[in-house]
């Protein structure tokens, strides 16, 4: 028997037509995210038919889609979280800040290195990360005229999209959900540790590497979070001083 590999399989709730207008892309969120056993082989036998998220794997989970028929299981609705994966985040492409055409129905999600995915929770948390850091600051980027601007700023909102921020922020998530009494379903650790066994620091606050003249300081009562400042500290603990008593 052939062997298998848990994947996550991202559905719409709903039948919504895709969004017409940035704002009805924002309230129409309506996924769900299952995990689902597929055959190992079979996946193989996918080929060129897969779509990968170059912006997942700048966030350290190197990810690959597969559109299923538009009729699965009925579901022909607007696929948010697929279309958020699919975005390009190259600031020297031209296709930057866009994705594929209205992707609708169910997509399976795969990691690019076969691994196994056991919770949709790393799709939800990935897609919130990805629309909370990047998607507002790629609306304002774009809208500014061509010209030498621009491309600074379009290379700035990038810097958020990091394996070490985006692990930060999953296991802050993380920690947050027990906090709440809401664990994460199926209780994952950082997605990122997939494929890397250390990840460096960043700021809790900015999402800054250590690197000079940039020194991080780490949270004396927690002895996880880290920052590069007094102030992203202080920012930070809004949320933190929750996530904060939590010992995993």
């Amino acid at each position: 028997m052939a062997g298998q590999v848990r994947c996550l399989l991202a559905q719409p709730l709903n039948n919504t037509a895709a969004p017409k207008t940035d704002d009805d892309f924002k309230k129409n969120f309506r996924a769900d995210v299952f995990v689902v056993p597929m055959p190992s082989e079979g996946l193989a036998h996918e080929g060129n038919d897969y779509s990968h998220s170059s912006i997942a794997a700048q966030l350290g989970v190197p990810l690959k889609l597969l559109r299923m028929p538009v009729s699965y299981q009925g579901y022909t609705g607007f696929n948010f979280a697929a279309n958020i994966l699919l975005t390009d985040y190259d600031p020297t492409s031209s296709d930057f800040g866009t994705s594929p055409p209205g992707i609708c129905g169910a997509a399976l999600i795969v990691h690019s290195d076969g691994v196994d995915l056991t919770s949709g929770e790393i799709v939800k948390v990935m897609v919130d990360y990805i629309n909370f850091f990047f998607l507002p600051k790629l609306e304002r980027t774009l809208a500014l005229a061509e010209g030498e601007d621009k491309e600074i700023a379009k290379k700035q909102i990038v810097g958020r999209l990091t394996k070490e921020a985006f692990h930060a922020y999953f296991e802050e998530r993380r920690r947050l959900a027990i906090a709440e009494g809401k664990p994460l379903d199926g209780k994952p650790k950082s997605p990122v540790l997939l494929k890397y066994t250390k990840v460096a620091q960043s700021c809790g606050g900015c999402g800054a590497l250590a690197s000079p003249p940039v020194k991080l300081s780490m949270c004396a009562k927690c002895n996880f979070r880290h920052y590069c400042s007094k102030e992203c500290q202080k920012e930070d603990w809004v949320t933190h001083k929750k996530a904060c008593k939590v010992k995993l």
